[in-house]
């Protein structure tokens, strides 16, 4: 094939839009039909938000932010028994959100996301966006 051939197409794909770009984006899966989104705080104790397992499937984690008023604590992700993501929490927001795929929990289980206590008289708020699938 000539050059001036490949030219030309190439002209031709651009002016018709079709053209696909180098790499397309990967967005995040929108939930599922059976939402777990919860959100929960705790003045001097632990804020927990549960997402109950249903037997055959799995619950995804899409979104959770963790912040103490003052203080600092622990954000705990349970999966079953097995504790699967312990990151500490300040006065600075910590956020998970999945860029691509959830954090999957496994099969028929509940995950609890628990926030210890920020300590006395401070709040804990967890805040988090999942569904079961």
């Amino acid at each position: 094939m000539n050059v001036a051939f490949k030219r030309l197409a190439l002209v031709g794909l651009i002016l018709f839009g079709l053209v696909l770009p180098a790499s397309a984006a990967v967005l995040p899966a929108e939930q599922g039909q059976t939402l777990l989104n919860g959100t929960a705080s705790a003045l001097a104790g632990t804020a927990t938000v549960t997402l109950t397992g249903i037997g055959g499937l799995r619950v995804h984690i899409y979104y959770i932010r963790a912040v103490c008023s003052t203080g600092t604590a622990t954000l705990t992700v349970t999966d079953g028994a097995t504790a699967r993501m312990a990151p500490p929490v300040g006065t600075t927001a910590f956020v998970y959100q999945s860029q691509h795929v959830a954090w999957t929990g496994n099969v028929g289980n509940t995950v609890t996301v628990a926030l210890s206590s920020c300590g006395g008289g401070n709040t804990g708020t967890v805040d988090v966006q999942a569904d079961v699938f």
